[in-house]
């Protein structure tokens, strides 16, 4: 099952506002139907990948980027690219899942 960290918009991620991410796309390309782990410094839960699009960052729209947890397309483009140290030309996957783990309740990783 393909890891996904976050460390932004944490609590949007866990109260399931946040049903997005975009990232660099993987050496090993996820796919629609893989089950995501979804984890901070622990483990928040499981997500199925419900929708994978490949594009320029700079084509982003307002809903994808809404759905990552931004308020406007300037705020999502301008963080990405610190982040990543890239362009708005440079592509992304926009990596749509569907959240499964109670809102608001970290599920703990078993020690």
């Amino acid at each position: 099952m393909p890891l996904l960290r976050f460390t932004k918009k944490l609590k949007k991620l866990r109260d399931h506002r946040k049903k997005q991410t975009i990232r660099k796309p993987r050496k090993n390309p996820l796919k629609v139907g893989d089950n995501l782990i979804i984890y901070e410094l622990r483990k928040v839960g499981e997500a199925p990948l419900t929708k994978l699009t490949t594009k320029p960052l700079k084509d982003i729209t307002l809903e994808e980027a809404q759905k990552d947890g931004f308020e406007t397309i300037e705020e999502c483009i301008s963080l990405i690219c610190e982040m990543h140290k890239c362009t708005p030309d440079e592509v992304f996957d926009v990596i749509e899942y569907d959240p499964q783990w109670p809102k608001h309740k970290i599920v703990r990783i078993r020690e």
